[in-house]
């Protein structure tokens, strides 16, 4: 039987998700699967540059990816209370202000995110886009 080669994150949801098959603990019913473990990011460039038979993606890239792949509607782990977090660095900070720099003067904030095609990065440039 050819393998099927499976992507999925290092992400808790993900590894909680498969962790039945990445164990051997579910039988696969005659299915030889062969799993990569990677970053959100190079799990998503990897998607976009079709090398695997079936992965677990990021909203953002499975969005992107749409027409041309299979989409199932299952598997979410996004919703109020999960998902990702904006943290600041001064109590009451928004992704925009302006941050202090030396000498009185200001710079735009810096903000830092797990990779392009993440749905992090998909929901800050929703909410937060400028």
């Amino acid at each position: 039987m050819t393998p099927i080669h499976l992507g999925i994150s290092t992400c808790p949801n993900d590894t909680f998700a498969f962790h039945g098959i990445l164990e051997g603990k579910v039988d696969p019913r005659g299915l030889d699967f062969r799993i990569e473990l990677l970053d959100v990011e190079e799990l998503n460039r990897r998607l976009f540059a079709g090398d695997f038979d079936v992965a677990k993606a990021s909203f953002h890239a499975a969005l992107l990816l749409s027409d041309d792949l299979g989409v199932l509607p299952v598997g979410s782990a996004l919703g109020f209370g999960v998902g990702p977090l904006l943290l600041a660095a001064r109590p009451g900070a928004r992704p925009r202000d302006p941050v202090p720099a030396a000498g009185g003067a200001s710079r735009p904030a810096r903000v830092l995110c797990p990779g392009a095609h993440t749905t992090a990065a998909l929901l800050y440039e929703l909410f937060h886009a400028g």
